[in-house]
């Protein structure tokens, strides 16, 4: 793959396959394919959100929103301000954005245009859906974000919303129906509208009059609003005092009452947008015209009419209708130009003469559809002479549009001719739609051949003049655009030919003809037709479809196009039509696409067709009505719906002799059909006709008084059943009793039908009976109706009925428990309770408020998830609004848990606590009476008594305390007020709570903060240590949150425990105490106070060191008092740290203040309360650690992930018996295993068991590599993504293939990658391994990629690899194979392979072990060395897991001491849980206790990167020694040990290098870091919810949200005092506010190391970076910093400084005080501006120097340091005995050094070097040049381009010895090795004389015998190869012979090619016959002979049976003869699927 494509690929693993979010994220990424782009995209923190806790998709959500630029985050977030499941209207939306002003006005391009891009962009980001048309919505979680995001500014006014808006709020949504809510909140202000901007009204408010009074009294405040939308409100007025909205711009008064508009409304000069759709407006204020700024008016005609001079509104850009004549002037068109889209120009009619001037539509360019009416009203009868026809034609004439219209309609002209501007080129050039409609005088149509791009045409009531049919020549007119074309009205037509039938329409899909009685004979139809009506016409024959070159395989010979693709065949009204066997049912086989067929109205349509509609495979929906002659007898299986009228129904229609032919059919309906069984020959018997109609689901039976119920007593799953007037079709009481799943049962206009079945009770699932116009049916059946139904209709029936359903009479108790009944339209409707509302007393209870009219009491019972709830609806609410909730608890695991529900009510909680989720015990506090009364009805009703205790009472009294696993706090609004008793209740080791809240959704972030806050505060204020994490969130209500002692869940961070404190602890305490002491020391050498406690603390450190290794090997995590021991000990040392930096810091200073300093008290007192702080916290250390008495290292390492098919170098060690297995299971499988033809093979094991390896191994098996030609690897990891995997194999099985694949780089859609595959794997055999697959696959994921595999040859594999059983379940067609460990025996071979090395063990006990069994370990291991003894114990606890064997092996192949492995063997890590840990687990822990301190703190410190971040070495080295992990060393430079350090971590496997120089570090490694520093690092990100238990030393931010960030600065949420560390992964696009939020950080982050700011798009450097004294590293890499501040100057202990990439102006005039820097990185321009670089002398590169100017050359002296390259540049400014000798002398660490050559000739420079490790040599341009030297033996590639050699060189032979040598002169192969052995492809062109050379003949054993794996030889016009020479390429596949005249000369010489599947000879023209051995090639698929004229047979012996293809074309006239049915070759090639001779097809499949 490329990089991009693997970082795409790590990207969309962690999308969960959620489609949104691969739109979402994908549409960010497409736009930029810059690297780091997508770098920062991945390593976005965002990925670490708890996926639990948040949709997953949220982190691609918030990635989405970042990238986009301003204007559109603007356009986004405003529809926060519309409520969830809004349908957007894309011109809607857009004019509110321009009118807010986040589209600014722009003199190149409208604003409406600007902001549709912008909407484009939104939907191709997939932040809206498009639903229809141009409506659109918007995701749930989409809107949440814009609601989140912009919650400072939107605020919805609600019925149930309790917040009060902001100040800040600027856009406000009403979304009540009470007014006296919001007047109220008006009254009291809670609504402040001054500075609103947007009001949104969502409600109908029926009080007209008072909702005008609050618009009054609003308007008089909002003055600054500028959208306001009214729509439908059910207003009948608008205020005059919208005269006070100035600012207004968009006004929506769609959908009121309104009548008339206030006058003032014609003031809002700025009002862009008026929509007064659907308000029946009947008079307009008189000065409409003067919002000259109106763009968009929504009105209907009549009200368009009536704005005076509508004209001058010339910025109007859309005018659906304009009425000429009357007031209007239609010449004022001319002036709007702006108008666009469609322009409908009524009423032409009234233009009076002379009145239209031309050119008057000329200018109107944004036009594109122009709508020409003489008849606006559609009268249709207009008063035509001439002077009417000569004015129609003068105004058309006027009439011109541009040129760049799309569609023309002209409706009722009656002009006799065309306009001019209709004739001339290019004018219609564009049009793409053309409706003639009503034009009946029209005589010369517009010549179609001058509409290029025409693609529907529609002519309605116009003659048709044959003239239109041919161009000006008489020649036949070729359309190939036009797509559909509909002709209607034409009474004269009679033959289409005489007007169309010479038109060429190759691209016709659509052709409906109606209303044409004259026309009697259509021509021969397209064959890409897809659909056709025919109506109303004179038709005597259908037509035919054209089928000259068509053949069965879909395909137009020679041109490309397909068969006949017509869906849908319309045919009605066509008395003249009697046959259906001639014309289109005659090409039956060229119908098989035909869904729908419909014939109707054909009295003397006769059914003459043998074998009926059989052929119609696709056919789904048959219609026949009114065609009483016609009788079908045959259908094919596959039709779901008929409909028939009429008509005869035989026999022979539903069935086939045995065989049912409408099994599928699904509905049915019949009408009519009076004469169904008349014919006695096909009379309809139920058993013979109706039994095969087994899935009918519904039927339609209509007036057929002939059928009875009893023919479909075999419908059984019939689910609807409609009679209507169907007499006699209920004849028997008892005969539903089949029809056991109908649901629906509709009775009508039965009037003879005097009673309903009386089995009507036995139908279990009926739901709805309607019974209408049954006058005889007097009572409801005895039995009474079935108990499943839900609705009743009667209606007119006889009236004792009505009165029977009366209360308390007869039949009312059979309907009393119906819910809806409905008779003779009065409803009677059973109400249910589902929501029982709620009101709070003063005594805090809250009951119902329901009144009992009727009844003794309102006891009810509702059922729910197979829990009872009574309770007496009168007195206890109930809510159905906690349903899921209350599904959710049911589906929790609480077997052994004790819950304590606080506000347990009637039940809610309890009772699916109890029933369902099984918990063990459950403690109900309720104080509500009623509640408790219903509570313990139901725990006895529910039979859970035993298990629940009821606690009467105010729960904060009544609950237990320390006896819950979990508390419910199920109370809304809010439970905050038993908070406190919750965390009481909870057992000590905590638990988790249910905590439920009406929330804002702008709030919810901060409401989450408020509650960890919270229920932190009072687990500390009741002494418990616990972790506060959020688990879940529910919405809309409900906060999950789990409480553990001991686990801390910090945003995917690791525990809080004493493991992870003691490991970290171990190597940073050591580390840190011996640099305090050095550095204090070295400070300090005076100080006789101070010196002796440093002393007397490095005395200690061996002592401290001893405890803190001891310390790790705990089997246990630390206790409070330890762990809290370690933090204050860090704490200290810090401290110390900070402090001595601080003096080092004042030593560095110009001015030495350090004396005044430490004679000062501040100075001495910080340093003394510093070092005796420590002297303490380490006498309590040892004290309390005084128990541990020994320590003990561990270790493991870690492999890379990504797979290939190569075998591991070092072989493998065991499997045989599972590679046996696999290959049986290949060789004997049974072809009912390979279903669709392939199989599928799993192998199932366990992470680092081997399953990769074993499929290595298969396949590279020798047996594999011959039976599968092609084979295939994809590595699947974690995202199961089809098109990326279809990609992949297409990318494998490519190599090599001579296939064209299509002319793109990227595969941007599944059809396109399919398409390919499909090509490269027809017709092949292959293996396809699908490695290491680690989710579950659904089936249509697994259906989708295996779409391709089907032309495939049979018996191909697909072999996956997966750690999750059920994945090979689902798939696997030929079993699994589960991997276990090794055995012993071959577990003990590869672990003494990893832990000794291949030649690392003594030679005498190489072979030790190797044969041993278990049971002979006491025996062997006598013979063993003591470490392999040792080893076999170590190799016997890891389960057989050859992953361990190699990550611990390399750990003990670096110390062969026998006490190191002593210690590996006893860990405690070994008595680890393998069933709760995964088996690699204690090989990580052991891996990284065994690096020494220095190499853990380097390790640790990586988790301060995200996962999957890229690690520079360098980068990473650098920020180590300025952590001072890599202590300075007077020997060598630190970078120097810390490359030493990252190598050894590279080579223990911590990191995995990608490429050069950078590397990554695997997921579970990366989490061990994170595990053991979790304390020490933080990653702030968008979704941070938790806050840092302990202040962290090292922060990742990893957001782009400011405002967040800054809000929990500002809350101090993060103690930024003793940051070391903070790296930003985010680009901040708001540059100035993030400039503002550094200063603020860099105001208390004094401590800060390391800092990166690199890519932040940052601008400035605030001023107080000059704080961060300790400063070290600082990364502005990338940022648009155009200049640094003179305070960056002041920072003396930077070392590292990068600023590439930045475009800087200008630098501080002071750097080179930076006298500490060691790296800068810049570009040469930056460098050159450094004022005396050289005085930097710590630099360690200077890649560029520039000479003269204000460098002294002379200077680089000094710059001993420098290492690497050095370009010495604009040397020609150095004066005159300016530069000194030596200068570059003493710098011995360069490596290279740039300046000019002087030679002139390769030969006088370079040609006496011996170069003895050359490998590449390229020489260009260099003309002069006319030898070179002997070349050495290791070069790899040589160029020479444009040079004058006369001779090429030699490569040096003195030495060389065996391997690879080229002796003697053999092409072909070498004496020692073949050379050409893997050739797979060879073509031979020409090479008449290859064999000429009598030296060098080629033969058949010496020169071919080695092109074993040739698949593809092609000889072209080489007449001296015959086949003999390659008989031996027994893997051949394809061979294709060209003009090879005497290569066929043996008859009997193909028995070798035994693979040979496609077989050509072609231009062969001497070749007399084929050789009579073809027969033999049992693999030929593919038979190809061209242009062999003596060729007159076939073989004898015939063709291969296994032959599918035969294609002969130009041969012998003879042979084409003999081929023909009954002659003599025929019965040779009769099987063969597609035959093609002469290009006649003779067979195709």
């Amino acid at each position: 793959m490329s990089r991009l494509e693997e970082i795409a690929w790590e990207i969309a693993g962690r999308m969960d396959g959620s489609p949104l979010a691969a739109k979402l994220l994908g549409s960010v990424l497409r736009r930029n394919k810059d690297e780091g782009y997508w770098n920062r995209i991945l390593q976005s923190d965002l990925w670490s959100v708890d996926k639990r806790d948040k949709n997953t998709i949220f982190p691609s959500l918030w990635l989405s929103y970042k990238s986009l630029d301003g204007q559109l985050k603007h356009c986004f977030v405003y529809c926060a301000a519309l409520p969830q499941g809004y349908i957007f209207e894309r011109d809607k939306l857009v004019q509110m954005w321009v009118a807010q002003g986040f589209i600014p006005p722009s003199g190149v391009e409208r604003p409406e245009d600007v902001g549709n891009r912008c909407f484009e962009e939104l939907i191709d980001r997939s932040f809206f859906q498009p639903v229809w048309n141009d409506k659109y919505r918007m995701h749930l979680l989409i809107r949440e974000l814009a609601q989140s995001i912009g919650s400072d500014e939107f605020f919805t006014f609600a019925d149930w919303q309790r917040g009060i808006p902001s100040r800040t709020d600027r856009h406000i949504t009403v979304r009540t129906d009470d007014l006296l809510l919001l007047e109220d909140a008006l009254v009291n202000k809670y609504l402040n509208p001054k500075h609103l901007r947007t009001i949104f009204f969502f409600g109908g408010y029926k009080d007209s009059f008072h909702f005008c009074d609050l618009l009054d009294s609003l308007f008089q405040q909002v003055k600054s609003i500028r959208v306001l939308d009214l729509s439908h409100t059910c207003m009948t007025e608008l205020p005059t005092s919208i005269n006070n909205l100035k600012h207004l711009r968009y006004l929506d008064l769609c959908g009121n009452r309104v009548r008339s508009l206030p006058r003032d409304l014609c003031l809002l000069y700025h009002l862009q947008v008026l929509n007064v759709k659907w308000c029946p407006l009947q008079q307009l204020p008189e000065k409409m015209n003067r919002l000259m700024n109106l763009r968009h008016i929504c009105a209907d005609i009549v009200t368009i009419s009536r704005i005076s001079q509508i004209l001058k509104l010339t910025n109007l850009q859309e005018l659906e209708n304009f009425p000429a004549g009357k007031s209007n002037d239609i010449n004022a068109l001319t002036c709007m130009t702006e108008l666009r889209g469609a322009l409908h120009i009524s009423d032409l009619h009234l233009v009076k003469v002379g009145e239209a001037k031309e050119g008057i539509l000329e200018k109107s360019k944004h036009l594109t559809s122009l709508w020409l009416s003489w008849d606006s009203e559609g009268r249709g009868i207009r008063q035509v002479d001439d002077a009417q026809t000569t004015l129609d034609e003068e105004v058309l004439q006027c009439l011109q549009p541009h040129d760049n219209l799309k569609e023309l309609r002209i409706d009722s002209y009656v002009g006799l001719r065309s306009p001019t501007w209709m004739l001339t080129n290019n004018r219609l050039s564009n049009v793409r739609s053309m409706y003639l409609i009503g034009c009946v005088n029209w005589q010369n149509l517009p010549p179609l051949e001058l509409l290029p791009e025409l693609e529907i045409l529609e002519i309605k009531g116009v003659s048709l003049p044959e003239s239109s049919s041919s161009d000006s020549k008489g020649n036949p007119l070729a359309l190939p655009t036009i797509s559909s074309m509909y002709i209607s009205k034409c009474p004269n037509l009679r033959f289409l030919g005489e007007s169309l039938n010479q038109l060429f329409l190759p691209r016709l899909f659509e052709l409906e003809i109606r209303n044409c009685p004259q026309l009697c004979l259509l021509p021969d139809l397209p064959p890409t037709l897809t659909k056709l009506i025919i109506e109303d016409a004179g038709l005597e024959e259908l037509p035919t479809i054209w089928n000259e070159g068509l053949t069965d395989d879909f395909e137009v010979v020679g041109t490309g196009s397909f068969l006949p693709t017509l869906s849908t065949l319309y045919i009605s009204s066509c008395p003249k039509l009697s046959t259906l066997s001639i014309g289109l049912f005659r090409q039956q086989r060229l119908l098989r696409r035909l869904g729908k067929l419909s014939l109707r109205n054909c009295e003397n349509l006769k059914s003459d067709l043998a074998k009926g509609f059989r052929a119609l495979t696709a056919l789904k929906e048959l219609t026949i009505f009114d065609c009483p002659n016609l009788l079908i007898s045959h259908f094919y299986v596959s039709l779901k719906t008929i409909e028939i009228s009429e008509c005869f129904i035989t026999q022979g229609a539903w069935s086939d002799d045995q065989n049912p032919i409408l099994q599928a059919i699904e509905t049915i309906k019949i009408i009519g059909c009076p004469h169904a069984n008349f014919d006695e020959d096909r009379k309809l018997n139920p058993v013979d006709s109706f039994k095969h109609l087994t899935s009918v689901d519904h039927l339609y039976l209509v007036n057929t008084s002939v059928l009875t119920l009893d023919l479909f007593t075999k419908l059984h799953s019939l689910r609807i059943l409609d009679i209507d007037g169907c007499q006699r079709f209920l004849t028997d009481q008892l005969q539903l009793l089949h029809l056991s799943k109908l649901q629906h049962l509709s009775i009508r206009n039965c009037k003879e039908l005097p009673y309903l079945p009386e089995d009507l009770n036995t139908i279990n699932f009926l739901m709805e009976l309607c019974i209408e116009n049954c006058p005889l049916i007097t009572a409801l059946p005895q039995n009474g109706l079935p108990p499943s139904l839900e609705r009743l209709s009667i209606r007119g029936c006889n009236p004792l009925l009505k009165e029977r359903c009366l209360d308390d009479n007869h039949d009312f108790p059979k309907i009393s428990y119906v819910p809806a009944i409905c008779i003779e339209g009065e409803s009677r409707t059973r109400i249910q309770i589902n929501k029982v509302e709620g009101r709070i007393l003063p005594t805090g209870t809250r009951d119902s408020t329901l009144e009992l009219l009727v009844g003794d009491n309102g006891w009810v019972t509702h059922h729910e998830n197979g829990i009872l709830y009574s309770f007496d609806a009168t007195k206890c609410m109930f809510s159905s609004g906690n349903r899921s909730e209350k599904l959710r608890m049911a589906r929790l695991y609480c077997e052994n848990e004790t819950v304590v529900d606080l506000f347990a009510g009637i039940g809610y909680f309890v009772l699916p606590f109890l029933v369902k989720a099984n918990a063990k015990f459950v403690y109900a506090c309720e104080w509500n009476p009623h509640a408790l009364a219903a509570l313990k009805h139901n725990v006895h009703a529910n039979s859970v008594a035993d298990r629940c205790v009821i606690l009467e009472g105010d729960n904060r009294l009544t609950a237990p305390n320390g006896v819950a696993d979990r508390v419910c706090l199920g109370l809304l609004p809010s439970s905050e007020c038993s908070w406190a008793t919750a965390v009481r209740a909870l057992r000590a080791v905590g638990g988790i709570l249910h905590i439920h809240g009406n929330v804002n959704d702008s709030e919810e972030n901060l409401w989450f903060d408020y509650v960890v806050q919270s229920i932190q505060s009072i687990s500390e204020s009741e002494g418990l240590s616990w972790n506060i994490s959020i688990e879940h969130v529910e919405h809309p209500s409900l906060l999950l949150l789990r409480l553990s002692l001991q686990s801390r869940a910090l945003e995917g961070r690791g525990r809080r425990d004493g493991a992870g404190a003691g490991f970290f602890a171990s190597a940073f305490i050591s580390a840190m105490i011996a640099k305090l002491v050095s550095k204090g020391l070295t400070l300090f050498p005076d100080r006789s106070h101070h010196k002796q406690k440093l002393d007397w603390l490095n005395r200690l450190l061996p002592r401290i060191q001893f405890i803190l290794t001891a310390a790790e090997r705990l089997p246990r995590h630390f206790t409070g008092e330890e762990h809290d021991l370690l933090t204050e000990l860090k704490d200290a040392i810090y401290a110390a740290d900070d402090l001595l930096d601080d003096f080092e810091y004042k030593f560095l200073e110009p001015k030495n203040r350090m004396n005044k300093l430490l004679t000062g008290s501040t100075g001495v007192d910080r340093l003394e309360k510093t070092v005796d702080k420590i002297e303490r916290v380490v006498k309590d250390f040892i004290r309390t650690f005084s128990f541990l008495k020994s320590g003990e290292p561990e270790h493991h390492d870690q492999d890379t992930r990504e797979t290939s098919s190569l075998l591991p170098p070092a072989g493998v060690f065991g499997r045989e018996g599972e590679v046996r297995q696999i290959l049986e299971m290949l060789e004997r499988g049974e072809n009912f295993r390979y279903r669709s033809g392939f199989g599928v093979l799993s192998i199932v094991g366990t992470a680092g068991i081997g399953k990769t390896t074993l499929a290595q191994l298969i396949y590279n098996h020798e047996f594999i590599v011959r039976e599968f030609p092609m084979r295939i690897w994809v590595y699947v990891s974690e995202n199961f993504n089809v098109r990326k995997l279809s990609v992949k194999m297409i990318q494998r099985a490519s190599d090599g293939e001579q296939l064209q694949l299509l002319p793109r780089k990227d595969y941007d859609s599944l059809e396109d990658a399919h398409a390919d595959l499909v090509r490269l794997l027809t017709g092949k055999r292959f293996m396809l391994v699908l490695d290491d697959i680690w989710e579950e696959i659904y089936f249509e994921q697994w259906d989708n990629l295996c779409k391709p595999f089907r032309p495939a040859a049979k018996r191909s594999v697909v072999l996956l690899t997966s750690q999750i059983q059920s994945v090979a379940k689902q798939i696997e067609t030929m079993g699994q194979v589960t991997l276990s460990g090794l055995d012993m025996d071959d577990y003990w071979r590869l672990f003494k392979h990893c832990a000794f090395g291949g030649d690392d063990h003594p030679a005498e006990h190489s072979n030790l072990g190797k044969n041993i069994g278990i049971g002979e370990t006491s025996k062997k291991v006598k013979e063993m060395s003591r470490l392999e003894e040792i080893g076999w114990e170590i190799a016997g606890r890891m389960d057989g897991s050859p992953l361990a064997a190699k990550l611990l092996g390399s750990v003990l192949r670096r110390n062969k001491d026998e006490g190191y492995w002593n210690q590996i063997l006893q860990s405690d890590l070994w008595s680890i849980d393998k069933s709760d840990k995964n088996i690699k687990f204690p090989s990580l822990w052991l891996s990284y206790k065994h690096l020494n301190g220095q190499l853990k703190q380097c390790f640790v410190y990586c988790a301060a990167f995200p996962q999957g971040y890229i690690f520079e070495k360098d980068k990473l080295v650098q920020m180590w020694v300025a952590h001072g992990f890599i202590p300075p060393s007077s020997v060598e430079r630190p970078e120097d040990v810390g490359n030493r350090c990252f190598e050894e971590l590279v080579d223990r496997s911590f990191f995995q290098p990608i490429w050069n120089d950078k590397y990554l570090m695997h997921g579970l490694i990366h989490e061990l870091a994170q595990s053991i520093g979790s304390n020490e690092f933080f990653t702030f990100t968008d979704l941070s919810r938790g806050i840092p238990f302990i202040p962290p030393r090292h922060m990742t931010v990893r957001t782009d949200d400011l405002l967040q960030l800054e809000h929990k600065l500002k809350k101090n949420y993060f103690n930024l005092k003793h940051l070391r560390t903070i790296l930003f992964f985010g680009g901040y696009k708001e540059s100035f506010q993030f400039c503002k939020l550094l200063d603020s950080i860099f105001q208390q982050a004094k401590s800060i190391r390391v800092l990166d700011l690199s890519h932040t798009c940052m601008t400035d450097l605030p001023s107080s970076i000059n704080n961060l004294k300790h400063l070290r590293y600082l990364d502005l890499c990338g940022n648009r910093v155009r200049s640094l501040p003179q305070d960056l100057c002041s920072l003396y202990h930077l070392q590292v400084l990068n600023v590439k990439w930045c475009p800087l102006q200008q630098l501080p005039e002071k750097m080179n005080r930076l006298i500490n820097l060691r790296h800068i990185c810049a570009d040469t321009l930056t460098i050159s501006r450094i004022s005396q670089i050289l005085k930097l002398t710590n630099l360690q590169e200077l890649e560029n120097f520039p000479a003269g100017r204000s460098n002294e050359l002379n200077a680089l002296a000094c710059m001993t340091e420098l290492r690497g390259p050095l370009h010495v540049t604009d040397l020609h400014l150095v004066k005159v005995g300016e530069a000194k000798e030596g200068i570059l002398e003493k710098l011995k660490h360069l490596t290279s050094l740039c300046k000019p050559p002087n030679s002139r000739f390769l030969g006088e420079s370079l040609n006496q070097l011996f170069l003895p490790r050359l490998f590449e040599l390229e020489i260009r341009s260099c003309p002069q040049l006319c030898s070179l030297s002997d070349l050495p033996p290791t070069l790899t590639k040589l160029i020479i381009e444009d040079a004058g050699l006369e001779e090429l060189p030699r490569i040096q032979e003195k030495g060389l010895t065996g391997g690879v040598e080229m002796v003697g002169t053999g092409a072909w192969f070498g004496h020692q090795i073949p050379i050409l052995q893997a050739i797979e492809t060879v073509k031979i062109i020409g090479c008449q004389h290859a064999n000429s050379d009598e030296d060098h003949e080629l033969k058949m054993p010496d020169s071919f015998k080695h092109l074993t794996s040739v698949d593809r030889l092609y000889l072209v016009n080489t007449s001296v190869l015959t086949l003999d020479l390659f008989t031996k390429l027994r893997s051949l596949r394809i061979l294709d012979i060209d003009g090879c005249q005497g290569f066929l000369t043996n008859r009997l010489q193909l028995l070798h090619f035994s693979k040979l599947q496609h077989l050509s000879i072609r231009n062969c023209k001497e070749l007399p016959y084929l050789p009579e051995d073809l027969n033999t090639l049992k693999s030929l698929m593919e038979l190809c002979i061209e242009n062999c004229l003596l060729i007159t047979s076939l073989p004898q012996n015939g063709l291969p049976y296994s032959l599918k293809r035969l294609s002969i074309h130009g041969c012998n006239p003879l042979l084409k003869e003999r081929c023909l049915d009954d002659n003599h070759d025929f019965p040779k090639i009769s099987y063969i699927a597609a035959i093609c001779i002469e290009g006649e097809v003779l067979k195709s499949k």
